[in-house]
């Protein structure tokens, strides 16, 4: 689960919505919000906060809880706290998965490709978003917020998802849909945002627990 979910943010982290009449206001409104989408993430240079994870496809994995920071660029740190804990962490070069159940640690090497696109270009690359995806604001639901999907504009033999919606609500962040290449939307639920606050550059530095079994892939 923990690699199969930052597949999505790192190589390996839908369903609602009609007109014509109004097809000229439509697309007046809908350049607004794409331009409101990367207004917001033009202006990001980190982000904290709290989130849930579920899946939308009826499967029958858990619902996850955790926290998270980021940094631009290229440093995050993801933090499953329920029903499991596990952590995964990149200061730009390298890469931890840790898993508390196993006592176990990987470290590998962090490309660039890693974060080249997806969900991880998204938060942590300084790149504009209109080179990274095609943006195409969605019809407004009544919650309020604020849809848009975006595409990757490189797609390759080895690409894990095929798009992803982003939500806004009072040009704050709030929710990510990810499809991957079968189908399967696994949504993840923001909340408690910091952003542009500073954070520390032992935040994403990961030193593991004495006693943990250790896979080192970075050749060091």
């Amino acid at each position: 689960m923990i690699e199969r979910l930052f597949g999505f943010f790192a190589d390996k982290v839908s369903q609602q919505y009609t007109a014509m009449a109004t097809l000229s206001l439509l697309f007046f409104s809908q350049s607004l919000s794409a331009s409101t989408l990367e207004d917001f993430f033009s202006g990001l240079q980190s982000l904290q906060g709290k989130f849930v994870q579920q899946s939308l496809s009826g499967s029958d994995q858990p619902r996850l809880q955790g926290e998270f920071q980021l940094r631009r660029p290229d440093h995050f740190r993801w933090q499953y706290q329920t029903p499991y804990a596990q952590t995964i962490i990149t200061d730009g070069h390298r890469l931890w998965l840790y898993d508390a159940d196993l006592d176990q640690v990987s470290i590998k090497p962090m490309s660039s490709a890693m974060v080249s696109s997806g969900p991880a270009a998204l938060l942590t690359t300084s790149k504009p978003l209109a080179e990274l995806f095609s943006i195409a604001a969605l019809p407004p639901l009544p919650s309020g917020e604020d849809w848009y999907e975006l595409l990757p504009r490189n797609q390759g033999e080895n690409q894990e998802f095929e798009k992803i919606r982003i939500a806004l609500y009072a040009h704050q962040l709030v929710a990510m849909v990810i499809f991957d290449m079968l189908g399967n939307a696994t949504e993840i639920r923001f909340s408690k945002l910091k952003k542009n606050l500073p954070i520390a550059d032992v935040v994403f530095k990961f030193v593991p627990p004495a006693g943990s079994d250790i896979i080192d892939e970075t050749g060091q």
